[in-house]
């Protein structure tokens, strides 16, 4: 397992009370079975980081184990936040959903994200980060062998995907933007964008390459692809937004520079081995016709 830098930070410590009890709640939402108590149970540790009156209702060993530094959530298998899993984080939002499994057996709701994509590789990575990052994961083929799919138990990660569906504008505020606090976090957010949902698109004729475009990221959401376009404005990538379909939009990067694209493939490129191979294809098309 890599051995991260210490100053990296669990994934709880990025948020105040209330965004982790809108977390919370969101999970609950989806519930089939018995109530959590994880919720009553952050409540009363709220209570007991505002020494509330109340306080002394709370068993004295409970306390006793926050004063000691235990977390209330410790459970949860909370993640660090590393540049890779924010480029697991960024795939699973552009190419994922989250779902509530009912274990009938143990009588437990099982929260999962899961991604989809017909590359084996992606998967299989973003298995790896998400074992790294603590968290339970597996992939395996699905559709004949003709897609891929990695499964990771995460109930924070299901609320956090959940809460970019159904509250887009709030969540990339109060979750997604917390995060992205240095270039390489950035960097990385963005390359799971661009492995999810970005492509190269290359022009040939007489096999030869005539033109090309490279699309960082494309949508229908246009709270997410504002996102991206600010952290790429950013980190002073030129880049537009095109309409892709009737309600989808990409965006391109401006390649007209080359050192775009050479920056571009140095920087940040792609993690799937198809695309990587196709964006290599424009690299040393560039770097031929600078000779």
């Amino acid at each position: 397992m890599i051995q991260y830098n210490s100053n990296y930070r669990s994934l709880l410590e990025y948020y105040d009370t209330d965004t982790i009890s809108w977390l919370l709640n969101i999970a609950d939402r989806y519930r089939q079975t018995r109530e959590s108590r994880l919720s009553k149970k952050w409540q009363e540790y709220c209570l007991f980081q505002k020494e509330a009156s109340n306080i002394n209702d709370l068993k004295k060993s409970t306390i006793r184990s926050w004063r000691e530094g235990h977390h209330p959530l410790g459970r949860l298998n909370i993640p660090l936040v590393t540049p890779k899993f924010l480029w697991v984080l960024a795939g699973i939002i552009g190419d994922g959903d989250a779902v509530v499994y009912h274990h009938k057996q143990k009588n437990l709701d099982m929260f999962v994200v899961r991604l989809k994509s017909k590359d084996r590789d992606f998967c299989d990575l973003a298995k790896e980060v998400f074992n790294e990052a603590g968290i339970a994961a597996t992939s395996y083929s699905i559709n004949g062998g003709n897609m891929y799919r990695c499964v990771a138990y995460s109930l924070l990660l299901f609320s956090i995907i959940k809460a970019v569906r159904e509250a887009t504008k709030e969540a990339v505020s109060r979750l997604l933007r917390p995060l992205l606090v240095t270039p390489v976090m950035k960097r990385f957010f963005i390359k799971g964008c661009a492995d999810s949902e970005g492509y190269v698109s290359i022009k040939w004729k007489n096999e030869k390459i005539v033109g090309y475009d490279i699309y960082v990221f494309t949508n229908k959401n246009m709270e997410l692809l504002r996102l991206v376009s600010e952290l790429l404005e950013g980190l002073r990538y030129p880049h537009s937004m095109t309409k892709k379909a009737k309600d989808c939009y990409g965006i391109r990067l401006r390649t007209r520079n080359p050192w775009v694209v050479l920056r571009f493939d140095e920087e940040i490129g792609f993690s799937i081995r198809r695309k990587s191979e196709d964006l290599q294809k424009i690299v040393n098309f560039v770097k031929k016709r600078r000779l």
